[in-house]
């Protein structure tokens, strides 16, 4: 089950998503530290996805892989109830524009309006995520 998904949030075969893999595949960046995979971070249409390993949520690594990919005009749908996520996109200097729905799930559409670095010297947390994680791309 895909409990934060905007796109379902029922179970989904795995012939289904491999189907959908394979159509996104070059949207996928595996994010690693060490050798361990940490999570990953979609990047399609000026908008981004993020998803940590459990183990390494709420230990900042979101901020700094955030920081990382954010540019002007970036946008973030996130559902409601998700309140680690809306608080981290926030933390990055993302605003809320909107609210919608989607097949009864309801999410909230957020925008990055500042710089590569943002407007608070997001440069010191970009540091930090280069030093500690290399960037495994299209590896799955």
């Amino acid at each position: 089950m895909r409990h934060f998904s905007i796109e379902t949030s029922k179970v989904i075969k795995k012939r289904e998503h491999l189907k959908w893999l394979d159509k996104h595949l070059d949207e996928i960046t595996i994010i690693k530290l060490g050798d361990e995979d940490i999570g990953n971070v979609r990047l399609y249409n000026d908008e981004i996805a993020i998803n940590l390993s459990p183990k390494y949520r709420g230990k900042g690594y979101g901020v700094d892989i955030i920081n990382r990919y954010k540019y002007g005009g970036l946008k973030a749908k996130i559902v409601c109830g998700n309140v680690a996520s809306m608080r981290v996109f926030i933390k990055c200097g993302f605003n809320v524009i909107g609210y919608a729905s989607k097949d009864k799930v309801n999410y909230y559409i957020l925008k990055y309006e500042g710089s590569a670095f943002g407007v608070r010297g997001e440069q010191e947390n970009h540091n930090r995520f280069c030093e500690s994680c290399v960037i495994a791309s299209k590896r799955i």
